[in-house]
């Protein structure tokens, strides 16, 4: 009988091996059965150094090569998010190919991956730069690439196969259908019919079957394992999930969504936490014809050696990754570009529900680059700007003292370009804002900081439904008003008023195409050729002389959002 192994939102590769046929022996276990090693991580983000006693890609490397020699020849998978927008990852593109991600994946053996929103953070002509030389197989069998010519001569494929103890084992991938309102992919066809892809893919191949689904959560695998047939085995991706048992050591403040693996539809599923924290290891027990007996294992904390069942750092991942990349972001930390005299709240908590100061002065930023740029590019001078939220990547309150160069690399992370849609009307602009409040309880990235405007909003209202053409399906009633800085009115008890102007919007690129869903729906709009983390710093040097004031950009904000 087959024996079919699917492992989801993991990226995979074969421990110690490379390539399409690389071998390896199954070590007996009891009663002649064969034990199949499978090591796996993912979402590493780009973290690869650390800051404190846990991760780091040098601890990471030394996990593995210790789990290598306790169980031999395994399988090393990674569940994509390979790359993450930061500070660490600017540093490879500073760097050029080979990137210090590609370096590490290679040096510790990755054999093939899933592709995950975070390989298109910064397009598919970087992720192709990225693959340049790599070697490994990136896998998704529901991602088309022909419509993207720097990708679509790298061989990426929905497929591969390896042999493992005479067994071949095929290999199959796939992406989140939301990859393009989390991420830039561009032209890469997304098809969102994962089951019957992965499937497909299933009944071609055999007798052990491995696949790769970036679904970006527990919930998502769990609901495609309910649907598939003949799978033995599910590895899911997350950012924030892990899964562990009774004892099994955590990273201070991780929460365990699970038993390791949990079980669905009789299909054993795995993940571990991200940034390297963890190194996941399951053993599935196989009988003489290939069937899995069981699946056991626990996932690893990737530690300093001062902490419990710590690691030292791997000489050649320190050498050849770490120490470089430190290098290179203590510089950044050294070169400062202005000063905050008022702290700035870029907690995800407030930055995803509230209007904060931080915020203020980033959509400021936008506002009045996208005025001066606008001339120049012949386009309408933007009255007001939008930015979504989850493009700020903080996590924290920037306090009092000096900005530097990291600062706005770790805080404005993503390849995200100014943008003017000109001639929005009233009607859509109101669709807009019902987008940016639809989602405040989940703390969703689609929540707007603004400038140019006050709007006031109700959370009793209908939260506004969006499909992904951008049509909007269920219309939002939590906008209650809308006015413009100079005093026009666009809405007025939840209403437009009637004969009210179209304006024109400087937003982020990631937005105009309808990430996040918001409904732009194929708008026209000019692209300024100037990033968010230049914006923000030729604000802060230019109109504001290199400091934000706290009577410029008060702690409790400006009054520009109202919550009834």
């Amino acid at each position: 009988m087959e024996v079919r192994v699917v492992l989801v939102a993991l990226a995979l590769a074969l421990c110690g091996c490379g390539g399409d046929s690389a071998s390896t022996t199954l070590p007996a276990g009891a009663n002649g059965a064969a034990v199949l090693n499978i090591l796996h991580y993912n979402n590493s983000n780009s973290a690869l150094v650390s800051n404190d006693d846990f991760g780091g890609v040098a601890r990471f490397a030394t996990v593995v090569k210790r789990a290598r020699a306790a169980s031999g020849d395994c399988l090393l998978l990674s569940g994509g998010d390979n790359l993450g927008a930061g500070a660490q990852f600017q540093a490879s593109l500073e760097q050029g190919p080979p990137f210090f991600e590609a370096t590490a994946m290679r040096e510790i053996g990755v054999t093939a991956s899933a592709i995950g929103p975070g390989e298109f953070y910064y397009g598919p002509d970087t992720f192709a730069r990225f693959l340049a030389g790599l070697e490994i197989p990136f896998l998704s069998s529901n991602l088309d690439f022909s419509r993207e010519p720097s990708l679509a001569g790298l061989g990426l494929v929905g497929r591969r196969v390896v042999t493992v103890g005479g067994r071949e084992v095929s290999l199959i991938g796939v992406t989140t259908p939301r990859l393009a309102f989390t991420s830039t992919p561009r032209g890469v066809v997304v098809d969102e019919q994962l089951v019957a892809r992965v499937q497909a893919e299933v009944e071609r191949s055999g007798p052990l079957v491995v696949v790769l689904a970036n679904l970006t959560d527990l919930v998502s695998a769990r609901a495609l394992a309910r649907q598939l047939r003949g799978v033995d085995l599910l590895v899911s991706a997350s950012t924030t999930e892990v899964l562990a048992n009774p004892g099994d050591l955590l990273v201070p403040g991780d929460q365990v969504a699970g038993a390791y693996p949990v079980w669905e539809n009789g299909i054993p599923i795995v993940l571990t936490g991200a940034n390297f924290h963890y190194l996941g290891h399951l053993q599935l027990l196989l009988d003489g014809q290939g069937q899995v007996l069981s699946a056991v294992g626990r996932p690893t904390r990737v530690a300093d050696a001062r902490q419990a069942e710590g690691v030292p750092p791997d000489p050649i991942l320190e050498q050849r990754v770490e120490t470089p990349l430190r290098q290179i972001l203590a510089l950044s930390a050294t070169t400062v570009v202005g000063v905050t005299e008022v702290a700035l709240d870029g907690l995800d908590a407030d930055l995803l529900a509230r209007e904060t100061n931080l915020g203020d002065f980033l959509a400021d930023a936008m506002l009045a680059e996208g005025m001066r740029l606008s001339a120049s590019h012949q386009v309408a001078p933007p009255q007001v700007a939008l930015l979504n939220a989850g493009a700020v990547n903080s996590h924290a309150v920037l306090p009092v003292g000096q900005l530097t160069r990291l600062d706005f690399q770790q805080m404005l992370p993503f390849a995200s370009f100014l943008v003017v849609v000109p001639q929005v009307s009233a009607a859509q602009f109101k669709e807009l804002l019902e987008n940016a409040v639809s989602r405040v309880e989940q703390q969703d990235g689609r929540f707007a900081q603004i400038a140019g405007f006050q709007f006031q909003w109700d959370p009793a209202g209908t939260a506004q439904q969006v499909d992904d053409q951008g049509l909007v399906v269920v219309p939002g009633t939590r906008v209650r008003s809308l006015v413009l800085t100079g005093g026009t009115v666009l809405v007025a008890g939840g209403a437009v008023v009637p004969g009210a102007p179209s304006v024109s919007v400087v937003t982020l690129d990631f937005a105009a195409r309808g990430g996040d869903q918001y409904p732009f729906r194929g708008a026209a709009f000019t692209a300024l050729g100037q990033d968010y983390q230049q914006t923000a710093r030729r604000y802060l040097s230019g109109v504001l002389g290199g400091r934000i004031g706290a009577g410029a950009y008060p702690e409790s904000g400006l009054g520009r959002i109202i919550r009834l």
